[in-house]
């Protein structure tokens, strides 16, 4: 594992320490199995997010770039007229 490969897990697995005792806090009559089982959901609820996020910032983006691209073919045939 390279140096920054490592810098993420140490991160993933502080991140998901914090979440397990925020979890804890919430629901301190829940055995560890549920705890885990409800970070489990919880990320995958955010990484779904995440994922849904992406998808509508690339359409827009792509979106974009199609209007600007019509707008360089008009600037282009204009000159062209010129």
């Amino acid at each position: 594992m390279d140096r920054e490969e490592a810098e993420v897990v140490e991160k993933a697995a502080q991140a998901l320490k914090a979440k397990i005792k925020t979890f804890k806090n919430q629901y301190p009559h829940q055995d560890d199995l549920n705890i885990l089982i409800m970070c489990s959901l919880d990320l995958m609820m955010e990484q779904y997010k995440t994922e849904k996020r992406l998808e509508e910032t690339n359409y827009l983006a792509e979106q974009a770039a199609s209007a600007l691209l019509e707008d360089l073919k008009k600037v282009v045939r204009l000159a062209e007229g010129s």
